[in-house]
């Protein structure tokens, strides 16, 4: 009780800061490995649970950027191609694919060194600016896959499927099932995605 009022009162006196307090039990959480800490935010008044800087997912997110920079060098003619598709995609195809790995590679740059809560959202006391650009990649990378979905079922040309069972991979012809199927993901997809603005409109306001 003494130590909260404490961090009340240094929270009052520089809101500019914040104090952090440990919180030594944790239900079903290791502490020395998850490093957690507490920190009590004088606008919102409650404990919020933020993890210290963490390499290996630091490390995931530079790996998830280098893949992206792969299709991103191949558009740009630094890689050499690969052999001609019967039906190739358009070059924009290369830029979304490599701009969502990238995307999502930056965004896992920053939970792992910001932290994070266990819905993947940055902690509240992140800058506001880090945290809208966090939001906004992560809606990005839904109406990336939106619109790669919707090329797949309605865009011009044709497309050959193959289905996999038991670890083996055959083609089929069944270019209209497999348009109806990536058709109804894009339809969901595109729900999904109009419901993941308002949900990162209203967690920013808040």
């Amino acid at each position: 009780m003494e130590s909260d009022i404490r961090i009340q009162a240094d929270c009052a006196e520089r809101p500019d800061r914040f104090r952090f307090a440990s919180k030594p039990d944790v239900p079903g959480a290791r502490s020395s490995k998850l490093f957690t800490k507490w920190a009590q935010t004088p606008f919102e008044g409650k404990q919020v649970r933020v993890m210290k800087p963490n390499k290996a997912i630091i490390a995931a997110g530079i790996f998830a950027m280098a893949i992206g920079a792969l299709p991103l060098l191949t558009a740009l003619g630094i890689l050499p191609h690969g052999h001609n598709a019967s039906d190739p995609a358009p070059s924009w195809m290369a830029w979304l694919i490599g701009l969502m790995f990238g995307g999502a590679g930056i965004s896992i740059v920053m939970r792992g060194i910001l932290g994070g809560d266990a819905n993947g959202y940055l902690p509240p006391t992140a800058p506001r600016w880090l945290r809208a650009a966090h939001e906004l990649i992560g809606v990005f990378i839904i109406f990336s896959f939106a619109i790669l979905f919707s090329w797949i079922a309605f865009g011009p040309g044709t497309r050959h499927f193959s289905v996999s069972t038991g670890g083996a991979s055959m083609p089929t012809s069944g270019e209209t099932m497999g348009r109806v199927a990536f058709g109804i993901g894009a339809i969901l997809t595109w729900c999904f995605a109009a419901y993941a603005v308002v949900v990162s409109w209203r967690r920013l306001r808040g």
